[in-house]
């Protein structure tokens, strides 16, 4: 999706700019959240991570990560929960009726912005001399930045399913609630692929478990039993 990006006068974006389709922003960020904390005691891990085609969210327990079909974000930053959440509960007045009418959400589409350390969320409409805003909310800085964000995106594999597979793993249904929740309802149709890996060089600790469906992929860390 192309739209109108301000620029400075060298043709790079102006501040750090994601512009996404609105409909896979709801899903994308909906994927993600569940992988936030809301803890305050580590603020950081309830943002989620802009970074090039994916957005990214822990809560040092999985990784939820998504990647978009064509977007880009000019440069890494921080989006807060709140700005977040806000994305992924979008129904616009325009949409509605673009509904209502039989028509779909094309064209429309989700553009965040950091502003003077503010993150400005817009629901834009259309592209070039047609571009317009027909909503905007800003929201307060995140806690940290993204230089501090903890690099989790390493931890996923390019190809979970090249690693040897192991016989045993044990997952909390709460994480598991995370990716099948998001998928009963925006990915009804596709399989969620499970990927269990055995240790690397000979640990006896139990590796991640990594999970793909659609555009989300991610990892989630084994349910550690009690001893004896």
């Amino acid at each position: 999706m192309s739209m109108t990006t301000p620029t400075t006068e060298a043709g790079t974006a102006a501040f750090p700019t994601l512009t996404v389709p609105i409909a896979e922003a709801i899903a994308a960020f909906s994927a993600v959240l569940p992988h936030s904390t809301k803890d305050p005691i580590t603020p950081i891990l309830g943002t989620v991570l802009v970074s090039g085609r994916s957005i990214i969210a822990t809560d040092r327990y999985t990784v939820g990560r998504y990647t978009f079909e064509t977007s880009e974000a000019t440069e890494d930053f921080l989006v807060p929960r709140e700005a977040a959440e806000w994305v992924s509960k979008i129904v616009t007045r325009g949409l509605r009726r673009a509904t209502r009418a039989g028509s779909t959400s094309e064209g429309y589409g989700i553009e965040l912005a950091v502003v003077g350390g503010a993150v400005n969320v817009s629901i834009v409409f259309g592209e070039g001399d047609d571009y317009a805003v027909e909503r905007m909310q800003q929201f307060d800085p995140a806690p940290s930045t993204a230089d501090r964000f903890p690099p989790v995106a390493r931890l996923i594999p390019e190809d979970p399913a090249s690693r040897p597979e192991a016989s045993f793993v044990a997952l909390s249904p709460e994480n598991l609630e995370k990716v099948t929740g998001w998928a009963k309802k925006y990915a009804k149709n596709e399989a969620v692929h499970f990927t269990l890996a055995a240790a690397e060089n000979g640990s006896d600790k139990p590796a991640p478990v990594y999970f793909k469906i659609g555009g989300l992929d991610g990892l989630i860390q084994p349910h550690l039993l009690p001893r004896g």
